[in-house]
């Protein structure tokens, strides 16, 4: 794939629509808030991933999530470490 095709509409509308409304730290809005306020904020998420996708060119803030240790199954010792495994909680917006 040489060349990136720019994000439509439909295809931002159907993969919002289809996300787990979970929030995040790192988000800077709720996920069921942009569902909600899809219509007024659909240019602004277009033109970011137009402009970024085709530069692979990717602000610091789209790159951060926090991770939060989970342990690998309850009948495990909780004091030691190896018994844990990392969880990224992805921001909304790199859902997309």
């Amino acid at each position: 794939m040489d060349k990136c095709e720019p994000c439509k509409q439909t295809n931002i509308r159907q993969l919002v629509k289809m996300l787990y409304t979970a929030f995040c730290p790192v988000d800077p809005m709720a996920t069921w808030l942009v569902n909600d306020g899809l219509c007024v904020l659909i240019s602004s998420i277009i033109n970011k991933l137009n402009r970024s996708l085709p530069l692979n060119v990717f602000t610091r803030p789209m790159k951060a999530a926090p991770v939060k240790p989970l342990i690998t199954k309850q009948s495990l010792d909780y004091n030691s470490i190896s018994n844990y495994r990392p969880l990224q909680k992805l921001p909304f917006h790199l859902m997309l």
